[in-house]
């Protein structure tokens, strides 16, 4: 088992075509014991200044 047990996605990829649900079917099954936390979807394209914002407001939460 791994040391990391939560897994945080804040992608650019919006809501539609699947990817928001194919995500964690993929890695529960490599790693059925992980635990994922969906930050956001909708950061605007390549708006990695955007991101970054909002990983940073919220990685006090997102960290053990």
């Amino acid at each position: 088992m791994s040391h990391y047990r939560h897994l945080a996605f804040l992608t650019d990829h919006g809501l539609e075509g699947g990817f928001d649900a194919g995500r964690p079917g993929v890695v529960t099954g490599i790693m059925p014991e992980a635990r994922i936390v969906d930050v956001s979807h909708v950061i605007p394209a390549y708006d990695v200044l955007r991101g970054a914002r909002v990983l940073a407001r919220l990685a006090r939460y997102l960290l053990p």
